[in-house]
């Protein structure tokens, strides 16, 4: 959805499916913070460069 922001996509998503499990990745955003993230219900917020061994653990979290 490239004419969508990743805030507007996943509020679009949550829509469609409420509780869908997100996992919102950036990179920096002054725009978009964590708190807001999970506050939209978005399961988990990670900073990139992500470690495997994190982003596994955040998806078996999210997937239990």
């Amino acid at each position: 959805m490239p004419s969508m922001t990743g805030e507007e996509r996943n509020k679009e998503l949550l829509k469609i499916r409420p509780g869908f499990p997100i996992i919102m990745t950036t990179d920096y955003s002054k725009a978009f913070s964590e708190e807001e993230a999970l506050s939209l219900g978005i399961r988990q917020y990670l900073r990139k460069h992500i470690q495997l061994k994190s982003l596994a653990d955040t998806i078996a979290s999210c997937l239990a």
